[in-house]
């Protein structure tokens, strides 16, 4: 009988023949390695066994030998002095019978004196005075003695009791050790005998290197089992310990049966043999048996999967055969009445998607009816078919599509009224279809023309809304189950489906025109209020500028007066210059008005100067404060105010208050701000008074003018950004912007107001707990040190006075007009300080600073600056050890000079001194 394999490229085929034969493998393999092995342990056993009880046997007929010898040496001795003297002619050798278990005898006398009486002797063993002592007892003595290549010599040894005299006999080689008699050793087994430490007194086939340095490291024992190994097997040996110390006065010796175990393990090769020709029949016969099995449920299963393939590639006309007389033919004729139902079912669908498809890949309601309409009947052949849409805006209104005949392909469409009964019959049913009787008044009345017998409707929602409804009329009422009634249902919900998207599409693109739209008015409306806000940021900072503008000038203008009149006196009358009393009280006067120029410098430089990190700090002297604001913007309230014909009087009121938390230009542009308002709401005439106070962990700043004051709508508002009352004058930015910096620092600012008494702004401030470490230096007198200065200026008119200054206090100074030619003159063994001017030409005094400092780090360098603000592509260096700002004064400059030091200084020198050095 031939066996089909065929079915075994299936997986679950291999799965179960591999499982089959698992099944089969594990247990014999467990079997077998368990079988195995306690055969192994047996054969082990057995030869443990044996050479544990040979190595026994073999000792005893060794011990049993010496005895008989130490009997015969006994005899010998007796016989020898028992007899008469020997006849003429014969030695006393002859008279001894021979004795094959010796060499030789030989009698000693206590002197020493040897005399051989029996065979032949070399030598002979010396003896200890322990053995002696033990001879003496009447003991007999065994003794070894190593005699190099010709192995070991045995020897027993008497003292005779008849003389006296000591008898010592060697034991005969071949005789002790005979292996072809009594001592024959079984096949395949060798015998080694081990005297005391260690050493070998006779091995059957040599002695084996590794047997010896086991045995030592061993030591001596008894009876017992051990293993060694040589190049060629490894070998199970066991021993026993012969008792002679007893019998003859010595150590016992051990005998050593060795082994191999490939000779144990023999028996198991051919076990093994038989053993896996057994196994291997078993599993072909379990292997043929699971093939068998297999292959009758593998083909019908085979058969039914390329069935269920056929199904899956829509292939209905070749139904699945098996012919097992089982449960496998039951389920192929079960699975070709499936295939049949699904080749309708999938029939049906395909129809269905073919209208889903076409519905829902456009957008237009009216592409969607005629759709419908056109595929519907290949679903469920029919007579006519209408589609009605219910006017969203007038729920009684309508429009019919229809097709009235079978073979009607122009789409009618008829406006229509829908009638109360004719929406409770589609809202009655909704999620559902219902069979109706042809009725001629309804809305699908066009349908029910001759011959129709009923009428099948299918409402059509969006959520909770009547979009309308399909329907179809039969000649016979259709026989439908609940599935195709259930696909019918599905496809009126898709064309529902259909019907809201292309509602919801159109409200959206006119949603999205509309906020399309919106945005770009939004966007513009954005920008144009983006351009009006700095336009008015703008006209606000000028407006304030040129408000300080004018009295600026005519401050300045007054401090310049004095300056140009005197010193045009001087020019136009030298001889002036001859009563010292008037020079001085001159120059005083220009020195005084230069200074209050340089105040107002100062004063207009706050106004625009960026913030500074030292701004950041956080420590503000208020008081301090209250007095430079008060002086910046006098132009606006005293010079500009008379100008106009208003006089306004500013009072303070300071109390000694903490320094406060906050950054000096914010705060000097709060105060400034609300001062300027302050003479704003003061059209004719008032009074603006400044008071400081301490209040608990707060400082509080008031300003309160008498002005026209603010009703309680504009007090409300007039923090708000771009909220004015001055009409086109304000930008109403100004106090939005007190009101964004006290926020800034943590502080809460409070209105009061009456109209025609005045206002009053309360700022309270958080007091700065503690100033920051290092702030503040502590200068250092410069009393009898003298410097050597390096002085560079583009300007050879400033760097001239700066010169002068220091050379004034007793420095000696080199003035020079470029950073280049300031490069060439450095020298740090030279030069003590470096001071220059920060605006110059190809190299700025910060960049300087960082050249010197790379050449020599701790050489000090000052910057005078006349109030310009850093390059952007500058930024502030730690190179620079002191700031200055232009105009110098000796003041300034000494006590600058007192906060730096100088490592490489000079004593002071007297005049000449300095005359050499420079």
């Amino acid at each position: 009988m031939q066996i089909e394999y065929t079915f075994l490229r299936s997986r679950v085929a291999r799965r179960v023949f591999v499982l089959f034969i698992l099944c089969a493998l594990l247990p014999v393999g467990a079997l077998s390695l368990v079988s195995l092995a306690d055969v192994r342990s047996q054969l082990t056993q057995q030869a443990e066994r044996r050479v544990r009880q040979e190595s026994k046997a073999m000792g005893m007929a060794v011990y049993q030998r010496l005895l008989l010898l130490e009997a015969e040496l006994l005899s010998t001795i007796a016989q020898r002095h028992a007899g008469a003297a020997p006849q003429v002619g014969e030695s006393p050798s002859q008279m001894l019978p021979s004795l094959p278990g010796f060499v030789g005898m030989a009698a000693v006398s206590e002197a020493g004196e040897t005399s051989v009486f029996l065979g032949e002797l070399r030598s002979l063993p010396a003896f200890t005075q322990a053995q002696r002592a033990l001879l003496h007892q009447n003991k007999t003595l065994l003794a070894v003695e190593s005699s190099g290549a010709d192995g070991p010599r045995v020897f027993l040894s008497r003292l005779s009791e008849f003389d006296g005299r000591m008898v010592v006999a060697e034991i005969h080689h071949e005789f002790l050790w005979d292996l072809v008699g009594s001592m024959t050793l079984p096949a395949d087994t060798s015998m080694c005998v081990f005297g005391q430490a260690g050493e070998i007194l006779f091995c059957s086939h040599g002695v084996s290197a590794t047997l010896l340095q086991q045995w030592s490291a061993r030591g001596e024992g008894g009876a017992g089992l051990f293993e060694w190994r040589d190049e060629q097997d490894v070998y199970l040996a066991g021993s026993w310990a012969i008792p002679l110390r007893f019998q003859f006065s010595t150590a016992p010796w051990t005998v050593v049966l060795s082994e191999p175990r490939s000779s144990v393990l023999a028996p198991l090769g051919r076990f093994h043999y038989r053993f896996i020709l057994i196994v291997a029949i078993a599993l072909l016969a379990v292997a043929l048996l699971s093939v068998s099995q297999i292959r009758k449920t593998m083909i019908p299963l085979e058969q039914l999967g390329e069935g269920t393939k056929r199904v899956a590639a829509r292939n209905f006309s070749q139904p699945v055969r098996v012919e097992s007389g089982d449960e496998f033919e039951e389920l192929a004729v079960s699975f070709n009445a499936m295939a049949n139902r699904l080749n309708q079912q999938f029939t049906q669908l395909a129809t269905i998607h073919e209208i889903d498809r076409s519905v829902l890949s456009v957008l237009d309601p009216s592409r969607i009816v005629d759709t419908v309409l056109a595929r519907l009947r290949d679903v469920s052949p029919c007579e006519g078919i209408a589609v009605l849409l219910v006017d969203p805006a007038d729920a009684a209104r309508g429009w019919l599509y229809a097709r009235l005949g079978s073979d009607q392909a122009q789409t009618g469409v008829t406006g229509v009224a829908v009638s109360e009964e004719d929406r409770r019959l589609l809202v009655t049913h909704q999620g559902s279809a219902t069979l109706a009787r042809p009725s001629t008044g309804g809305v699908f009345g066009p349908l029910c023309v001759a011959g129709v017998a009923s009428l099948l409707v299918l409402p059509l929602f969006r959520s909770r809304d009547l979009l309308g409804g399909i329907a179809l009329s039969y000649r016979r009422a259709p026989g439908m189950n609940d599935d195709q009634l259930a696909q019918l249902r599905q496809l009126a919900d898709q064309v529902a489906v259909a019907l809201s998207n292309a509602s919801d599409l159109a409200e959206r693109k006119r949603a999205e025109t509309s906020l399309r739209e919106s945005n770009t008015r939004l966007e513009q409306a954005l920008t144009d209020l983006q351009t009006a806000q700095q336009q008015m940021v703008q006209q606000e900072r000028l407006r304030a500028l040129g408000q300080m503008a004018s009295g600026i000038a005519h401050d300045f203008n007054n401090t310049l007066s004095p300056i140009m009149g005197f010193s045009e006196l001087l020019l136009i009358a030298p001889q002036m210059s001859a009563d010292p009393v008037q020079l001085k009280e001159y120059l005083q006067t220009i020195n005084m008005a230069a200074k209050d120029a340089a105040k107002v410098v100062s004063r207009l430089r706050e106004f625009y100067r960026p913030r500074l990190d030292a701004d950041l700090a956080g420590i503000v002297d208020l008081n301090s404060l209250v007095q430079q604001s008060v002086k910046l913007s006098q132009p606006k309230w005293k010079d500009q105010a008379l100008a106009n014909g208003v006089a306004v009087e500013i009072k303070t009121e300071l109390d000694s208050v903490p320094p406060v938390a906050g950054h000096e230009s914010e705060l000097r542009e709060v105060l400034t701000n609300l001062v300027f308002n302050a003479v704003d709401a003061m059209p004719k005439s008032g009074s603006i008074t400044l008071r400081t106070k301490a209040d608990g962990a707060h400082v509080r700043l008031e300003v309160t003018d008498t002005g026209t004051g603010m009703t309680e709508e504009v007090r409300r508002r007039c923090l708000e950004p771009f909220f004015s009352t001055k009409g086109e004058k304000g930008s109403g930015l100004g106090l939005a912007m007190v009101y964004g910096i006290i926020k800034r620092l943590r502080g809460t600012i409070d209105i009061t107001s009456a109209v025609g008494v005045g206002t009053t702004f309360s700022i309270r401030l958080p007091i700065q707990a503690e100033q920051e470490a290092g702030t503040k230096q502590e200068g250092h007198s410069l009393d009898g040190v003298r410097l050597r200065i390096l002085v560079v200026d583009d300007d050879p008119l400033v760097g001239r006075v700066t010169g002068e200054y220091l050379r004034v206090a007793g420095h000696q100074v080199e003035v020079v007009t470029s950073a280049a030619e300031a490069v060439k003159r450095f020298n740090p063994e030279r030069v003590h300080l470096v001071v220059t001017d920060h605006g110059m030409p190809h190299m700025t005094g910060r960049q300087l600073a960082e050249v010197i400092k790379q050449v020599s780090p701790d050489t000090p360098v000052v910057l005078l600056t006349g109030g310009d603000e850093l390059d952007v592509t500058e930024t502030a260096s730690s190179a620079v050890d002191a700031e200055l700002s232009k105009p110098l004064t000796m003041a300034a400059l000494q006590r600058t000079l007192s906060t730096l030091t100088f490592p490489r200084a000079l004593p002071a020198q007297s005049g000449k001194e300095i005359g050499e050095a420079a």
